[in-house]
């Protein structure tokens, strides 16, 4: 007969980050939080956890102190979005990025915590969406 573990959804935490690329960002609606954004990214280092996506949903409304105006700051490797600043996350699918995962405030599973810009590397040279 088959066994299993039980474990949290997501890939684990862990002290260094995950090398990422920015899959997406998409539109969605939450029942209990309404409007706002899913941010996607993938796995492409080498390892057990190539190819798993890593994801958190913020606002739609980035504000200097949401995690919505932090992920659109640390898109262009800045602490946050600047006031009055526009950017648009279609201009940064593809990238890489180093990608910080925590437990969700459940602890169910985890999410993205915090990213920054990834130097190219070979493990970057096949990774497509």
């Amino acid at each position: 007969m088959p066994k299993a573990v039980g474990s949290r959804a997501g890939v684990p935490e862990r002290q260094e980050p995950y090398l990422c690329v920015l899959v997406e960002v998409t539109e969605t609606d939450h029942p209990q939080y309404g409007s706002g954004w899913r941010w996607c990214f993938k796995v492409v280092e080498d390892g057990r956890w190539k190819g798993q996506f890593i994801y958190r949903g913020t606002s739609d409304r980035p504000t200097q102190g949401n995690s919505c105006g932090l992920f659109m700051g640390m898109l262009a490797g800045e602490e946050k979005l600047a006031e009055g600043a526009e950017r648009d996350t279609d201009d940064f699918r593809g990238r890489a990025y180093r990608v910080h995962v925590e437990a969700t405030p459940g602890g169910t599973s985890t999410r993205v915590a915090s990213f920054s810009p990834a130097p190219a590397t070979p493990e970057l040279q096949e990774a497509p969406f």
